[in-house]
């Protein structure tokens, strides 16, 4: 009768961690492709306007621009090209978002000032 327990408890244990194993598989999969989804709505539109908000998000940055109704995240680099100045620390309410669609670099003027943002690319 122990013996009988003890292997219900192997099991149990061997089930579990099978079943957390695929869960992650699983996560990382839809994860990744959402990413993907993401990535390309922002690199595919043209996006030119008014910023209503930024703020850090899906481990990049997330912006809304007037006048386009769904929100951004991409993934920027931070260097020379904006004064190694962080996206969403600068990126206010009322600065100026200029991005062609399939352009490699994003522009936000902020105060007259011009800060070139380039990004990680998802394939």
């Amino acid at each position: 009768m122990i013996f009988i327990n003890k292997m219900k408890k192997e099991y149990f244990w061997i089930a579990f961690l099978i079943f957390v194993i695929v869960y992650i598989i699983v996560a990382q999969n839809f994860g990744s492709k959402r990413t993907i989804r993401r990535f390309e709505y922002f690199y595919t539109t043209n996006i030119s306007g008014v910023l209503e908000y930024a703020r850090a998000g899906s481990y990049g940055s997330v912006f809304k621009v007037q006048g386009i109704e769904n929100e951004f995240v991409f993934y920027p680099n931070t260097g020379k090209l904006n004064r190694k100045k962080i996206f969403y620390h600068i990126a206010k309410k009322g600065d100026l978002i200029y991005k062609p669609a399939y352009s490699d670099t994003l522009k936000l003027i902020k105060n007259g000032k011009i800060y070139l943002y380039t990004f990680k690319k998802f394939d």
